[in-house]
């Protein structure tokens, strides 16, 4: 079964006593996540009052987010009046150091985050639609689906058949970046080719290496499969010979009945011969 739920944090603070110094909070999280902002890192430090949200992934795709805040940095008091009575701190005043969500609304750090159910996009190119998280997507510019139809190798062709297919799919920036999503889980739907016969799916990874992957074919004739990230993949139909040589197992099979066909109706007509004689001798 395929994880939903959303990732969970909290927030750890270098200090919740009034200071004027910076304050560094610490992103904590018992399970394992990718933060997609911030450039990646798990630590903000703030140099004055504010909040800042911390936007993560999950390995299955799942978006989560927490929001730190902090009120009780003090600006220096240089050069104040000594009669100066407006400013005043109170040092038995503990600091506001919960935590709010993006909505502004207090939440419990051991909280779930509220996400919103539409949180993946389809995104589609070729005969390739794929669901990304659109959390991902909205921290970048006109990100777009590469798709490249790949050309088999004679190695290929002979281990899995000359009709089966290649493709590399990937998530570009409009600078020609490709995005890393080798972190989370993505779910691909590819239409397959009405005139071949399923086989398997495939992942290519760098290395060389084949893997066969997990996968369905639902009623559109599309094979719908999961794999961490994006890369290159191979479509494996079955070719000609293979289905020639299932017809003549059918075609044997059948065959092979015959005899027994026979043999029943060879003993039904000689049963009913003799019990014709029976009744002629009676």
């Amino acid at each position: 079964m395929i994880d939903t739920e959303a990732p969970t944090a909290t927030i750890e603070y270098s200090t919740t006593e009034s200071t004027e110094n910076p304050v560094v909070v610490t992103l904590k999280s018992d399970e394992e996540v990718t933060i997609i902002n911030n450039d990646g890192q798990n630590t903000y430090t703030f140099t004055e009052n504010g909040e800042f949200t911390f936007e993560f992934v999950d390995k299955n795709g799942n978006v989560g987010s927490v929001t730190a805040k902090v009120n009780w940095i003090e600006k220096k008091q240089d050069n104040l009046p000594e009669d100066n009575t407006d400013i005043t701190t109170n040092p038995n005043e503990k600091p506001d150091n919960k935590l709010e969500n993006n909505t502004g609304t207090t939440i419990n750090p051991n909280e779930k985050p509220v996400i919103s159910e539409d949180i993946y996009v389809d995104m589609s190119a070729g005969n390739v639609i794929i669901k990304v998280p659109n959390l991902i997507l909205s921290k970048y510019e006109n990100v777009s689906l590469d798709y490249q139809k790949l050309t088999l190798s004679d190695d290929q062709k002979e281990i899995y058949g000359e009709n089966s297919e290649i493709y590399e799919v990937s998530l570009e920036t409009k600078d020609s970046k490709k995005l890393n999503l080798s972190n989370i889980v993505l779910t691909q739907t590819v239409k397959l080719s009405p005139n071949k016969e399923f086989d398997a799916i495939y992942a290519i990874r760098e290395d060389g290496s084949i893997i066969k992957l997990d996968s369905k074919v639902n009623s559109n004739n599309e094979v719908v499969f999961e794999d961490n990230g994006l890369g290159k993949y191979m479509i494996s139909y079955k070719s000609a010979a293979s289905n020639d040589e299932e017809k003549e197992d059918d075609l044997k099979e059948k065959v092979n009945y015959i005899p027994y066909i026979l043999g029943g109706i060879t003993v039904l007509l000689a049963g009913g011969v003799i019990c014709t004689i029976m009744i002629k001798k009676k």
